[in-house]
């Protein structure tokens, strides 16, 4: 796809979660990926996917009131107004972390704009990793995007005597989670 940048995005202002999650901690880095959003805090990884519901007959009135639109013409308008943008939500909690910064490498070249309101823009680096210091004690989280494949990738670096079982990653928006006969975690969404 090429309008899917596989970068992470330096949040400036233009990433806030604070309306949906008021006690997360501020919103450092983003990537977006196969309609998915990913915001990056120094306790959490939040997933956010947008569905279109199919709006009441009320709630299509509703908007177009809203709008100041009088009467509904055939077609083109009735689609506009049939479907809602509902946002769900999926959160990886870093439980006990104790990540001091999270750090970004391999600077790409190109600068992304952003537009926050009809005066003001701001622009935003971004960058093909990024490593979660001391996530745990002795224990760094490291994110990259494979080349081969959509999505990222991450690893624990850990060094000596650094105790993995400090690590504990908590899925509280799962619909369900399990492992499966090879040992993988499997996490169901609602997306």
């Amino acid at each position: 796809n090429p309008f899917e940048q596989k970068v992470f995005i330096q949040n400036k202002g233009q990433y806030n979660l604070k309306n949906t999650f008021p006690s997360s901690f501020p919103v450092l880095f983003s990537s977006q990926q196969d309609g998915m959003d990913y915001y990056f805090t120094k306790n959490a990884i939040y997933i956010k996917h947008i569905k279109y519901v199919k709006r009441t007959e009320r709630e299509k009135e509703a908007e177009m009131k809203r709008l100041g639109i009088k009467e509904e013409k055939e077609n083109e308008e009735e689609k506009e107004f049939s479907y809602k943008a509902i946002e769900e939500f999926n959160q990886i909690e870093f439980v006990g972390a104790s990540c001091s910064e999270i750090i970004p490498k391999e600077v790409v070249h190109q600068m992304y704009n952003f537009c926050l309101d009809s005066k003001n823009t701001l622009q935003a680096h971004a960058y093909k990793k990024l490593t979660y210091k001391n996530l745990y004690p002795g224990i760094d989280m490291e994110f990259i995007f494979p080349e081969d494949k959509q999505g990222f990738k991450y690893s624990f670096i850990v060094r000596a005597n650094a105790d993995i079982s400090n690590i504990k990653m908590k899925y509280p928006l799962a619909k369900k989670t399990k492992l499966d006969n090879e040992g993988n975690l499997l996490i169901k969404s609602s997306f």
